[in-house]
């Protein structure tokens, strides 16, 4: 998929048995493009064999737009990986 450059929590619940959390993620692509993907992940206890375990599920956004809050975490983040200074103090 490319490099991790930003999440963001989008929304989370507690259950009784497991837990539901739901990220927007970006990636930068080995083609230069950021892809925008939503990160479903489940964690749920096992009775039998006393366990959580986890299930994963990304998906596409259909939205593949930036806000400018997203952006700059982004340019930030690639400056950091770049061992520069950040362009954007938070």
């Amino acid at each position: 998929m490319g490099f991790p450059v930003y999440n963001s929590e989008e929304f989370a619940e507690e259950g009784f048995d497991g837990n539901v959390e739901v990220e927007k993620e970006i990636f930068f692509t080995e083609e230069g493009k950021f892809m925008v993907f939503y990160t479903v992940r489940e964690y749920d206890y096992c009775h039998n064999c006393g366990k959580v375990h986890c299930k994963l599920h990304r998906i596409i956004a259909r939205d593949q737009s930036l806000s400018l809050e997203e952006t700059e975490a982004v340019l930030n983040q690639l400056s950091i990986e770049l061992n520069e200074e950040p362009l954007f103090f938070e």
